[in-house]
């Protein structure tokens, strides 16, 4: 009889040690599974927060924001026609105009570029301006003709991804211009900053300065 309790007994430990196990191992598998839902859950609402912060990838601020970045070159050209006390060099009937301090280097106009232009078109950019250095001083020659972006939000469409931001605008030049030329900007976030910047400008309207 006493044998008999005790098989009993070792039966009973036996099943009563598989279905803690497996209870363990369900709650282990909810946990790795709360886990990972966790996880996404976190990414998904960061790659959302990485989309909200400044500029808005709204039409109105990219439209503002991209207006903007067309326009540095005037910005650049009225800092030097506009300078107090600017001296002018000419070189073979050519006139060129001292920048103010804040654009006296090389380094300092690729900087003011990079607030909108990743560093790589900002260098580029820089390279089709026409430059000179004279006694240590950085002048700008201002061109003849420009090619203006008329940008808004009539002629402008968005469309975003994780990743960034495509903006098109359509009929982007004045309008004697024939063709109706198509100019269109990918943005996408700076690793470092976190900030949005043109990584690529497409479109053979006013191209010339960002090749």
């Amino acid at each position: 009889m006493k044998k008999w309790l005790a098989l009993l007994a070792l039966c009973l430990a036996i099943v009563g040690c598989g279905d803690k196990d497996e209870q363990e191992s369900k709650g282990n598998e909810n946990d790795d599974t709360k886990t990972a839902r966790v996880q996404q859950r976190n990414e998904a609402d960061s790659k959302a927060k990485a989309l909200s912060r400044h500029p808005q990838t709204n039409k109105q601020d990219l439209v503002l924001f991209i207006n903007r970045a067309e326009h540095v070159f005037e910005e650049l050209y009225y800092a030097a026609s506009s300078m107090p006390g600017g001296k002018i060099q000419r070189d073979d009937g050519l006139l060129y105009r001292q920048l103010p301090p804040r654009f006296s280097s090389r380094e300092k106009v690729i900087a003011f570029f990079s607030r909108y232009w990743s560093r790589p078109l900002a260098v580029q950019m820089y390279d089709n301006l026409d430059t000179k250095i004279v006694n240590g001083r950085l002048y700008l020659r201002i061109p003849d003709q420009d090619d203006p972006v008329l940008i808004s939000q009539q002629n402008t469409t968005i469309s975003s991804d994780l990743n960034g931001v495509t903006v098109v605008v359509q009929n982007a030049g004045l309008p004697d211009r024939s063709g109706q030329p198509t100019v269109s900007y990918r943005l996408e976030r700076d690793k470092r900053t976190g900030q949005l910047e043109i990584v690529r400008r497409e479109g053979s309207y006013g191209s010339k300065m960002f090749q």
